[in-house]
């Protein structure tokens, strides 16, 4: 059984193994980036929609509904506290639960961090893809892109 409903709505059974309770529909995207953006600092609901949408290059924008009761689940949790100017801080607890779901995920989420050179590379290659998809969306970024392009041909040429 994944869940039952209860007076305080939906809620995951206690499954045990590698992951314990956070098995993948614990173990949802918003959640980790909440968590992730909060232990760089204190910030309201409304600097954590701010921040999804840098992060999604402008893509996604959490709705209230959505970030408040997350942010109320997350203290309910002991994750997060709620300061008297109304920002929200990672618990000690939050940053442990944070450790393990960067531990878990690694390799599999914007946690992960390249390692080595080939790490690197294949990421610049995966951002290209990106970028080839966004076709004329990209030409707001010509000069950089060009800027990016000499720079790389300067390692090339340096390289024997």
């Amino acid at each position: 059984m994944y869940g039952r409903m209860n007076e305080e709505g939906w809620t995951h059974e206690h499954r045990h193994g590698r992951m314990g309770n956070r098995e993948w529909g614990m173990f949802g995207g918003l959640r980790n980036l909440v968590l992730d953006v909060l232990s760089e600092k204190a910030m309201r609901g409304s600097e954590i929609m701010d921040e999804t949408f840098s992060r999604s290059m402008g893509r996604w924008r959490p709705s209230p509904g959505t970030i408040y009761p997350l942010l109320s689940q997350l203290e309910k949790e002991g994750f997060v506290k709620k300061l008297d100017d109304g920002r929200y801080e990672l618990t000690q607890s939050g940053k442990e639960e944070l450790s393990i779901r960067r531990s878990i995920m690694q390799g599999f989420s914007p946690f992960s961090r390249p390692k080595t050179v080939n790490d690197m590379l294949s990421e610049i290659e995966s951002y290209m893809n990106y970028f080839t998809d966004l076709g004329e969306e990209m030409s707001a970024y010509k000069g950089k892109l060009t800027e990016f392009v000499n720079k790389l041909n300067s390692i090339i040429s340096k390289t024997k």
